[in-house]
């Protein structure tokens, strides 16, 4: 059995197109009396952009459609002008110029144009405007006492927020803080460890006739060392073969002048 589609279906899905927009269901083009029309719904987009103005006219029966003569009076009111209807009510053939066409689906719950309308170059009259503001908008004592607890209410939870935010970025900052302070410490401990290493290497060198600090050893450190090293591995000292060396060198002296003085009195 096909589903029976009501004024306030189509008004839905509607709704549902212009999630975004300002939707206003019975709109009137002015101030009640003489000469008001009522538009079945009028669409303003929240745009600066693209601020153009759709009106739909609703038909749920094919007598409807066929007996309006007035549709072409909302168009003074928007620059888009559809009829919406059940799906396939109105034969695409017969939309007369200027106006578009809408289905509702089978489902009921989507629209889906079948006729796009042209765009029209309209001045949305101010009267229209006014009727919105005026008789469409409600401002009242209550909403405004409720507007002004709600401000003080999302200020103590700003202020709340920001709490909470200083407390979260001064725990981050003591904990990095605190993190690299340990690692400082420990790296000075180890530079400590180091230090006492190297005044013992130090310390050492010295007993060994090496002073790193003295300016005979500013070019020449490493030969020292080296030498030294040298010493120790083979218990030798250079003081004691310097000294033989010396006392060689007597004897051979002393030999070769007690040997002149042989031949001589030979």
């Amino acid at each position: 059995m096909p589903l029976k589609i009501v004024s306030r279906d189509i008004e839905k899905a509607i709704e549902t197109r212009h999630a975004d927009e300002i939707v206003v269901h019975q709109c009137k083009t002015g101030a009640s009396g003489s000469g008001v029309n009522i538009m079945d719904t009028w669409v303003m987009p929240k745009s600066w952009a693209h601020p153009d103005c759709t009106a739909y006219e609703i038909k749920v029966s094919r007598s409807d459609f066929m007996a309006d003569k007035k549709w072409h009076k909302y168009l003074d009111y928007c620059n888009y002008f559809y009829f919406v209807c059940p799906w396939k009510m109105i034969d695409p053939k017969e939309v007369p110029y200027g106006a578009g066409l809408c289905y509702l689906s089978q489902t009921g719950t989507k629209l889906f144009t079948k006729v796009k309308a042209p765009r029209r170059d309209v001045k949305i009259p101010e009267d229209l405007w006014r009727y919105v503001l005026m008789c469409r908008t409600e401002i009242t004592r209550e909403r405004a006492m409720f507007s002004e607890k709600t401000y003080w209410e999302n200020w103590l939870a700003d202020k709340k927020r920001d709490r909470d935010f200083g407390r979260h970025v001064s725990k981050s900052i003591n904990e990095f803080y605190k993190a690299n302070v340990d690692k400082v410490e420990q790296k000075q401990r180890q530079l400590d460890k180091d230090l006492e290493r190297y005044k013992w290497v130090a310390d050492y060198l010295e007993k060994l006739g090496i002073k790193p600090g003295d300016q005979m050893y500013d070019w020449g450190f490493q030969d020292a060392f080296k030498q030294k090293m040298e010493e120790v591995k083979t218990g030798i000292g250079q003081d004691l073969i310097n000294a033989l060396q010396s006392q060689q060198d007597a004897i051979t002296n002393t030999i070769a002048v007690l040997t002149r003085q042989g031949e001589a009195h030979a």
